[in-house]
């Protein structure tokens, strides 16, 4: 039924108790006034007034149920609003950050949930899974990066996988247990467990993330394709790109460390950038203003002398379009825009500026 043939028939219902109980006061009223002697009218009196009583609770009952029906299908229609934020996955595995439409939550096997905060603010995902109703909702949020809370006597709960998955032209902003904070990149991932280990704060990136990280006594550390970032500070940029199968670390303050598989750990100050090829194993540093490395997080694009070919990247994990330049070549640029442009705008300007034709090799799915 639905939830307007449902409110009609509650309405219905309590406009005919209303009336049985205005009926059921004028009985009484004329009983109290009158003293018949007839036994038998006496009688048939009190059996109307019994089944009037009768009928006045079974309308009540009718109501109350109608009342919690309105209520299911209110649930229902805004789960059902929350499905269609999720497409349908295209033969698609539910890690596959093409196959959404907004920002979502996987908590270990569990379905995904999506992800809705405000312009400018930085989620709880632990809110997030509450108020989705999934097994999480018995656990206390997590407020530090150790394994238990209260006294040291208390079992420390089961660990949780948590996976946060944004798609083409989005980022989302989050928190983790320690009170660290997380903005990632569109087309970006990020893993983790809840509660941090004991020994280690440990996330996992695909893609592009800054970072704010909580002071503690437990170190931190990115994995991010074979490179791992031990930090030892605060502000820091990450981008792993699996496509050019490199990794780039950038520093804007405190101090941070990229640790190689053959084991060794380049330190790294302000303003510095290094970058790790994860196919070639060559590793190199730069120094290099950070701001710029951390425009897109003011939703700007913002390059010195780089490659066209990462520009392009950059523009397709936003836009959710393949561009490419098959005469690209060593162009380099220089490029400073709102990432609100529009696509078209800033792909003429672009033409332009390096004198070359760009070109749309495949649609990817993207927000509407």
């Amino acid at each position: 039924m639905k939830p307007s043939e449902q409110e009609n028939r509650l309405a219905r219902a309590g406009a005919e108790l209303d009336a049985m109980m205005r009926l059921f006061d004028t009985d009484r009223e004329s009983d109290s006034r009158e003293e018949s002697p007839d036994a038998a009218y006496e009688a048939r009196k009190r059996r109307d007034v019994a089944e009037l009583v009768f009928r006045i609770e079974a309308l009540r009952r009718r109501r109350r149920r109608l009342h919690r029906l309105v209520a299911s299908a209110c649930g229902v229609a805004a789960c059902v609003a929350i499905w269609l934020a999720l497409p349908s996955d295209g033969g698609k595995t539910a890690d596959s950050i093409d196959r959404y439409e907004v920002p979502v939550l996987i908590v270990d096997n569990n379905a995904p949930i999506a992800l809705t905060p405000g312009p400018g603010s930085t989620a709880d995902p632990s809110r997030e899974i509450a108020q989705a109703g999934t097994a999480e909702t018995s656990r206390e949020p997590e407020t530090s990066g150790t394994a238990t809370n209260g006294s040291p006597d208390e079992a420390a709960p089961e660990p949780s996988l948590h996976r946060i998955l944004v798609p083409a032209g989005q980022t989302y902003a989050l928190q983790l247990p320690d009170g660290s904070r997380v903005v990632m990149n569109a087309e970006s991932s990020v893993s983790y467990t809840v509660p941090f280990a004991v020994s280690l704060r440990e996330l996992t990136l695909q893609g592009e993330a800054y970072f704010e990280i909580a002071p503690s006594e437990i170190p931190f550390e990115v994995v991010a394709g074979t490179a791992r970032i031990r930090v030892y500070g605060t502000r820091f940029n990450v981008k792993e790109s699996a496509q050019r199968g490199n990794v780039t670390a950038v520093l804007a303050e405190g101090s941070i460390g990229m640790r190689l598989p053959d084991g060794r750990e380049l330190r790294m100050e302000p303003d510095q950038l290094v970058s790790f090829d994860m196919t070639s194993g060559d590793v190199s540093m730069q120094q290099v203003d950070s701001e710029t490395y951390l425009a897109w997080t003011n939703d700007r694009f913002k390059y010195t002398d780089a490659a066209l070919g990462e520009v392009l990247d950059d523009l397709t994990r936003w836009y959710g379009v393949k561009l490419v330049c098959p005469d690209a070549g060593e162009t380099r640029l220089t490029l400073d825009v709102s990432r609100r442009t529009s696509l078209e705008s800033l792909l003429a300007d672009l033409e332009l500026l390096v004198g070359k034709k760009i070109v749309t090799e495949k649609r990817l799915p993207m927000k509407k």
